[in-house]
Order: C-alpha cells, then sequence, then structure tokens
C-alpha cells in the first residue's frame, strides 16, 4: 500500500482539488463532492508516478539537511574572494558528489 501522502496527494491530482473523503486508503469508501470518482487504477498510477517523483527527488532533502547554512556559505564566499580561495565551492562539491542528481532515463 502507498503512504497515505501521496495517496490523498493522487486523488486530490485526479480530482483537480475538488473536496473529498476516504477513510484510510480504503477505495470503497473514497466520495469525491461534486466531481467524478477516479478509477482505483488512475488512483495507483498517479500513486506510482508520485513515488517515482518522490525516489528521484530524494537527493534535494538529503543535500539541503548537509549544507552549510546560508551565513556560513556567505562566510565561505568572503573569505574565498578575499583570500583568493576556492572552500565555498569545494565544501558544496563534497555533499553534491556525496549525494548526486539521478541520471535522466
Amino acid at each position: 500500500m502507498a503512504d497515505r501522502k501521496n495517496y490523498l496527494k493522487a486523488i486530490s491530482n485526479l480530482t483537480n482539488g475538488k473536496g473529498f473523503s476516504v477513510e484510510g486508503e480504503d477505495y470503497s469508501t473514497l466520495v469525491v463532492i461534486d466531481g467524478e470518482k477516479p478509477s482505483e487504477y488512475a488512483i495507483n498510477q498517479e500513486i506510482a508516478f508520485l513515488d517515482d517523483l518522490d525516489q528521484k527527488n530524494a537527493y534535494i532533502e538529503l543535500r539541503r539537511a548537509e549544507y552549510p547554512s546560508v551565513e556560513d556559505q556567505l562566510d565561505l564566499l568572503y573569505d574565498d574572494k578575499v583570500n583568493g580561495t576556492n572552500k565555498w565551492v569545494d565544501a558544496l562539491t563534497v555533499i553534491k558528489d556525496k549525494y548526486p542528481k539521478p541520471e535522466e532515463a
């Protein structure tokens, strides 16, 4: 079963943001307000798309957690400019190399 976030997001995407209710992830309880109920197949396809997107973008959150603060990055940039060094680029390159962008298919 999909995680709850992507299950709800899939339904929202397929109903163009119309209101809906569902108990847990039980398709039989899905009610769309002022709209057509998407098929279970369509929901599963959208969940697969969202799961794939989450996996492809996981590197972003991993990088974000390890990047120095903005203040620290500005200090590195200043020091680089004054001293002719590349500490800022070096610091970010380590993180980018550790969590590379996934190759496009």
